[in-house]
């Protein structure tokens, strides 16, 4: 899939990041290998990709290849930036359905809603998000909110998750410094391109830190759109869907017990 400026879905935002992430890995390989690889270790790499191609550009191309490979590996098939790196380590979206999200979905019902709704809610996330992506959900459906707000948002949580790519990438490289802090130590060589790089890493880590920040804020404001618009728009879809909720999960929709 090509990269799309304005993306209608989320496999629109997954290619994105594929090809983000194919660019970057690419670039900061090339950068490690011209800056950081001791000359030994350079040649053996030249070697080895030098056997393989009979021109430059093949050998370009073989290249960029395996880092679209990897790079399509890690966004389509493991989700590294949601199901991985969000799930067990930064837990984000956790947070954001929890105390944002639902909250502000369910307020024109507050004072219908089971005392319990909230408690459930932690521990049944997925199901109890369903009357959310019920209206924002790719398929075409006639409770959909407006496609402008839709793609708003899928621009904003594609800015969001460059950042977590970000992040990854710069631990990785973090890891892959320290290594060769290692190897350096080891040939007797000068420490002042390793210094250099992780003085770099923490200069980028900070930056992006602050790029989070903004796309968080970007994200949370086109998220009350979608669900104003669904108040504004589908107010009575939406409470069918928390009575279906409420009955599912033994609660009592209208009384606060």
């Amino acid at each position: 899939m090509l990269p799309s400026i304005h993306p209608k879905a989320y496999q629109d935002v997954k290619a994105n990041l594929q090809w983000y992430t194919t660019v970057v890995l690419g670039a900061t390989g090339f950068l490690f290998y011209l800056f950081v690889l001791p000359d030994a270790h350079r040649r053996t790499v030249s070697t080895l990709f030098g056997q393989i191609p009979p021109s430059l550009n093949v050998g370009l191309g073989i290249i960029l290849l395996l880092f679209g490979f990897l790079s399509w590996l890690l966004i389509f098939g493991f989700e590294i930036h949601d199901k991985v790196y969000d799930r067990y380590f930064i837990r984000w979206r956790l947070y954001y359905d929890l105390d944002f999200i639902l909250p502000t979905l369910v307020r024109p019902f507050i004072h219908k809603l089971d005392k319990r709704f909230f408690h459930v809610a932690q521990n049944n996330r997925q199901e109890f998000m369903k009357p959310f992506y019920h209206f924002v959900a790719d398929y075409e459906h006639e409770h959909k909110v407006k496609q402008n707000l839709i793609v708003r948002f899928y621009e904003a949580v594609t800015k969001y998750w460059i950042t977590q790519i970000n992040d990854i990438i710069l631990f990785c490289l973090l890891l892959l410094t320290f290594a060769y802090y290692l190897v350096y130590k080891s040939l007797a060589l000068p420490l002042n391109t390793i210094v250099n790089t992780n003085f770099l890493i923490a200069a980028l880590f900070l930056i992006n830190r602050y790029c989070c920040r903004r796309s968080r804020e970007r994200l949370r404001r086109a998220t009350a759109d979608e669900i104003e618009d669904i108040h504004n728009e589908f107010s009575g879809e939406l409470e069918t869907q928390l009575k279906e909720l409420h009955i599912e999960y033994g609660l009592r929709y209208g009384q606060r017990n």
